[in-house]
């Protein structure tokens, strides 16, 4: 057999569930048709005919191909699944967001099944009851294990996992709470560079007033910090300090949307895909998105400058690892006291 591409696989896996779904609650003919109708009552409608149009298919097959047909689906999802699993990292937007147009059956499967850190957040977002399908197990018609692997197959193959990347650096290796604060830092010491082009200290001093104190002490100490910062440097940061200045009103969003575009340029190329992805899920799903449209931003304007821009965007890449390198340092430290 074929292996089918991935929309007719993933066209497959949503008829097999539906039918596993049937067989598991004694569903005849016309109750199964009925059931599958509202299983997928929320997919999109171009992704619901193609289910349905599958289904006629299946149906005029004869009874024992059926059966095949269906054990060969779960089987390989199955097979496929075990290799898997979810990081908990994950922010539990992504999950949510990924889970919201799926129909309520499989909403309430996967909730149930998710890690513990994640599930009452998700279950919280979703409006959903973590112990939803207890009703159903009572009476007898709990999913089978091979239809929880399916979905569970299913709904991993929309996020990156540790296991899928190369190698990890000290970057892929942060936590969500490290990386957010990865990016505030990122941010303030963008910020205090990008301050290095202001010649007047009453400008700086005025400048600084509109962040909250504890982020102003930090540029102003890293201020203190900094030796002889190139030309280039400090341009390029003041026009991404600039930028978030018009996209943010709130100084603390500012200093973030900031750190998130140093994050873009050490995640930007085609050679860091999923490392993005990676990355990227840990952050709430709005700043997943700017970051992941910041870094083809990024790579695009890498290709359209010369040779001296691109060392200089390697080079902001290069530091921003390195402090991703001493956050993990600085972990091990603490945990070690």
């Amino acid at each position: 057999m074929m292996k089918p591409d991935a929309d007719t696989e993933h066209v497959d896996l949503l008829l097999a569930l539906s039918l596993a779904f049937g067989a598991a609650e004694g569903a005849d003919d016309a109750e199964a048709a009925a059931s599958r109708r509202s299983l997928f009552a929320a997919l999109e409608p171009s992704l619901r005919q193609a289910v349905e149009r599958r289904a006629e298919w299946h149906a005029r097959l004869p009874p024992p191909k059926q059966g095949d047909w269906l054990a060969f689906v779960l089987g390989r999802a199955r097979a496929d699944g075990r290799r898997a699993r979810l990081d908990e990292r994950i922010y539990p937007s992504h999950v949510a967001e990924a889970l919201r147009a799926e129909p309520p059956r499989v909403r309430a499967l996967v909730t149930r099944h998710l890690p513990f850190a994640l599930a009452p957040a998700v279950a919280a977002e979703l409006g959903v009851e973590e112990a939803g399908d207890d009703a159903a197990e009572a009476a007898g018609h709990a999913p089978a294990p091979e239809v929880v692997e399916v979905v569970r197959r299913e709904f991993l193959s929309r996020f990156v996992s540790a296991s899928d990347l190369p190698a990890q650096t000290p970057l892929e290796l942060l936590t969500g709470a490290e990386l957010a604060r990865l990016v505030r830092l990122l941010g303030v010491r963008e910020t205090a560079v990008a301050c290095r082009g202001i010649e007047a200290v009453e400008a700086v001093a005025s400048f600084l007033r509109r962040f909250a104190p504890e982020d102003a002490r930090a540029v102003a100490a890293h201020m203190r910090s900094l030796s002889e910062v190139d030309g280039r440097r400090v341009a390029f940061a003041e026009q991404v300090v600039r930028e978030a200045l018009l996209g943010e009103e709130d100084p603390r969003a500012m200093l973030d949307r900031t750190g998130l575009r140093l994050l873009a340029v050490a995640l930007a190329g085609p050679d860091n895909g999923l490392r993005l992805r990676y990355t990227a899920q840990k952050l709430p799903v709005e700043a997943a998105r700017w970051l992941e449209e910041s870094a083809r931003t990024v790579a695009a304007q890498a290709d359209a400058q010369g040779p001296a821009a691109r060392e200089l965007l390697r080079s902001i890449a290069r530091d921003t690892e390195a402090l991703a390198a001493g956050l993990q340092r600085g972990k091990g430290k603490n945990r070690e006291a």
